[in-house]
């Protein structure tokens, strides 16, 4: 028993002289700065792969959303009855209406369907079997009803 309590002292004074050695250091230690791992506030509700459209533009509905191979954006709105074009940054180029092909349409149903056809051509169709095709500038290639 008293061997014991000897050895659990001599433990004790040895871990005691361990502590205080490695406490009382003569240098001057480094502070490091070691960055946080947790995400800045104003990345944190962002996904990284969203992209915000322009906040001018009103979308009613996005029924169909095609991208170019240039990053471009077109998003066909059923309830705007339009096409809208944006860049891949999201910043606002045009929108395209039924009526640039079509004025004496005047049943025209929405569009229910757009794509990028490549040389900046939009083709654009609605559920009655009514298609156009648009240049990059609006105007009117073909139409057929």
């Amino acid at each position: 028993m008293i061997a014991m309590r000897r050895f659990l002292s001599a433990i004790g004074l040895a871990a005691l002289v361990v502590i205080l050695a490695s406490g009382c250091r003569t240098e001057e230690t480094e502070n490091r700065i070691i960055p946080s791992p947790v995400v800045p506030f104003g990345q944190f509700l962002g996904v990284a792969d969203t992209i915000s459209l322009d906040p001018s533009v009103i979308i009613g509905s996005v029924s169909v959303l095609d991208v170019s191979e240039q990053g471009e954006l077109l998003v066909t709105d059923h309830v705007g009855r339009c096409i809208h074009r944006f860049l891949p940054s999201g910043e606002y180029v045009r929108s395209y209406a039924h009526s640039d092909c079509l004025p004496d349409e005047a049943g025209f149903m929405a569009f229910s369907y757009s794509r990028f056809l490549g040389s900046g051509q939009v083709m654009a169709m609605n559920f009655t079997g009514s298609a156009v095709i648009l240049d990059e500038a609006g105007n009117c290639v073909e139409a057929t009803r």
